[in-house]
Parts: C-alpha cells; structure tokens; sequence
C-alpha cells in the first residue's frame, strides 16, 4: 500500500487553560538527546495544561516520557518527530500514561524506534519492551494523527500498570499510522471502550491486534475496531500471527473478554513468514482459557484469496460473522468448534 504520508504540522490549540511551548533551550535538530529536559519540562507540567512542540521538530529520546496520576494534559506535537534510542525495555518507549491519569491527548507527531530488524522475519520478538505509546490503568486517553514505526515491540500498549487492578479505560486511536514494528500493532492485557478507528497498519512483524491478558483480573470488553487499512503483517517466521486474536497469555489466564465489533476493515493480504500462507480477515478467538463472548466480524474486505478457515471461534458465546468479502482458494470461511 501507499506509504502513510508522515504527520504535518498543524497550528497549534485553541488558547486553553495553560498553554506551554517547549523551551527553545531544549534541542529541536535532533542533534542531541534532550531525555533528561523533556522529561522535567512535561512531567513537570501541571494539570490543564496543552503542551506544544516546535513545528517540526526533532527530539532525540533515550527514555520515556512519563505522565503518572495526571488530568487534562494534552501533548500538542505541531508536526515533531521523536527518535527514540534507548533500549528494548519499558525506558526506551516514548510515552508511558500511567496509574490513573484521566483525560489526556497525544496528536500530531511521528514516533521512530531503532529496531534495525523492522519489516523483516527476524523483527519479533526480542524487543519488546521498546514501544510507541502505553497507556496502562488510564482513563480516557485520545491519540491521534500519531505515525508510529520502527520500534521494537508494539506501536500502541493497552492494560493495566503491573499487577495493579485499574485497566486502561475509554481509549481512542484513530487517524494514525502503525508500521515496521517488531511485535504488534495494538497489544492489549486490560482495557474498556477501546475505539481503533481509521488507521494505518504495514509490516507487523507479529499480529496487527493482540487481545491477550495476563491475569485472571484483566481483560478485555466493549472494544471496536473499525475502518482500519491492513497491507503486511505476520512478517515473522517464528509464529502464526493473525489481523485480530483474543487468547490469554499462555502463563496466566481466566479473564474475560466480551462485546467486541471488528468491522469495516480492509485488508491487502501477504504472505506470512511462518507458513508462507495467505493472510486477510484473520481471527483467532480462545474461548478455552477464559469467557469469550459476543463477537461482531462484519464487512470487512479482503482483496487476495485464501485457504479457509480463516476465522475460528473456539468457546465463544454469541458470535454474528455476515458481510464480509474474503475470497477463498478452498475450505470455510469460519469455524466454531
């Protein structure tokens, strides 16, 4: 597919609460790493605050950007682009929303990792810890117009902080783009109202949606994933990967996942690195390891043909599979053992 064009910059807010442009003291060539004056000048905000970087700025990052028990912060990026260069750990993200912020916004801007392997069959899974944007115990959180590629694990991170009980709540990612990752393009453990809308997912090293938890107390309900484009995913040769999978981690399990919509979805289709088989509406949902319950998979289009089943349905309760378009070489379009 057509690359994504990368995010341009935008005039800055509407005049709000507390507006605060990043120092011009702080590097905005990328020349530097400027981890240490960002991390105070944003962690340090206060509540209400629109943060706006320089119009297309570079920020050289060696470690995450944390916004921890923070209300009403917006990150304004006007068009900057972040270079991450830390580690394949939780410090080599870029943004970490963490324990109980409420109501905060990233738009507008272009997060790199530095995963040499992106776009390969070697790209999963070894770093994982290196993603785009995590949003853990969280409420109501928006990014949008954010181009993610080239980090190590995954371009967006859903869940809960550790073994704390609050999931990310209301989550909205839409209008961005997701490419070269290592791992996934959406991973979530634990969240609420989850709305993935009008993206741009291309070599995904592993599975485009992964709803996979942890722990019996995660989770998963009230999640659509809607109008999204989908060229290369599965790159890896190591596993399976799928569009959209639904099965607990195989070290935890028995929570619940439930009310999902996966619909209006198109799909380029490509060949998998595991098997070298065809990939489209993939979807895989284990029912055995913890409830699954009422799935929506509706017209969803897939442009190249292959050998079903495609979806499978294992222990699900309440599933509607209608309108989609998926040629097939052979076999089912679902199954729901």
């Amino acid at each position: 597919p057509t690359a994504a064009p990368t995010p341009k910059p935008t005039t800055a807010p509407a005049p709000a609460t507390n507006v605060l442009n990043v120092p011009a003291s702080i590097d905005a060539t990328g020349s530097r790493d400027v981890t240490a004056e960002l991390k105070a000048f944003v962690e340090g905000a206060p509540n209400g605050s629109t943060i706006v970087f320089k119009a297309g700025g570079k920020y050289r990052m060696g470690e995450h950007i944390r916004l921890q028990d923070k209300k009403r912060i917006t990150i304004e990026g006007n068009g900057a682009t972040f270079r991450l260069t830390g580690p394949a750990t939780m410090e080599g993200r870029a943004f970490n929303i963490r324990e109980l912020s409420e109501d905060i916004t990233i738009r507008n801007l272009t997060i790199v990792g530095n995963h040499a392997a992106a776009g390969t069959k070697d790209a999963c899974c070894s770093r994982e810890g290196q993603l785009g944007i995590a949003v853990h115990g969280s409420s109501d959180t928006l990014i949008e117009r954010v181009d993610v590629r080239r980090v190590g694990g995954d371009c967006f991170n859903i869940g809960t902080w550790y073994d704390q009980p609050a999931w990310a709540d209301g989550v909205t990612i839409r209008d961005s783009t997701c490419r070269l990752t290592g791992r996934m393009g959406v991973t979530m453990t634990a969240g609420s109202r989850v709305r993935v809308v009008n993206n741009t997912f291309d070599d995904i090293g592993y599975a485009v949606f992964a709803m996979e938890p942890n722990k019996s107390f995660q989770g998963g309900r009230d999640i659509v994933v809607r109008n999204n484009t989908v060229g290369s995913y599965s790159l890896t040769d190591r596993f399976k990967g799928k569009f959209f999978y639904a099965c607990d981690a195989p070290w935890g399990g028995g929570a619940t996942v439930s009310d999902v919509t996966i619909t209006g979805n198109s799909f380029e289709g490509n060949r998998r690195g595991k098997d070298g088989s065809m990939t489209g509406v993939d979807i895989n949902i284990c029912g055995q390891t913890g409830p699954r319950a009422d799935f929506t998979v509706t017209n969803n289009t897939a442009g190249k043909s292959v050998s079903g089943p495609i979806m499978r349905f294992t222990d699900v309760r309440g599933v509607t599979v209608t309108g989609n378009k998926q040629p097939l070489a052979s076999g089912e379009l679902a199954t729901f053992p």
